[in-house]
Formats: structure tokens, sequence, C-alpha cells
């Protein structure tokens, strides 16, 4: 999928029917996300959140509450 085509995807089908949301969720890593959709995220002042990012966290967690546990 071309940028061009994750642009328009998100305008059309995310924009234009529920407004400009605060953070955007993918679930594939962020280095695989072009310059020109990082310009049009920062243009609307979208966050970017990648999800394996929240599995790591969640990982973290739960390894610290075992050791607090202990």
């Amino acid at each position: 999928m071309r940028h061009k085509e994750v642009i328009e995807f998100i305008t059309e089908h995310i924009i234009h029917r529920f407004d400009i949301p605060q953070t955007l969720t993918m679930n594939q890593r962020i280095s695989f996300v072009s310059k020109a959709l990082h310009y049009f995220i920062d243009l609307y002042k979208i966050k970017l959140f990648c999800s394996s990012h929240l599995h790591t966290v969640i990982k973290l967690l739960a390894r610290m509450s075992l050791v607090i546990r202990l």
C-alpha cells in the first residue's frame, strides 16, 4: 500500500466520518511510515502509536508485578 492510499484512507474513513483523531494506533512498526505520512500526521497534530510498543510495556509491567509480589 502506498502512502497516498494510506492518507486517502485516513482522510475518507476516519477524519471525514469521525473528525480528527488524537491518536492513530498501528500494528506495524513506525519505521515503515513514509515522510509524506509523517507530514500528514504532523499537519493534523495526530499522535502515532505503535501497538507493538504496548505489548512490550505490558510484558514489562507483568515482570515488575512478579518482582513486587516476591
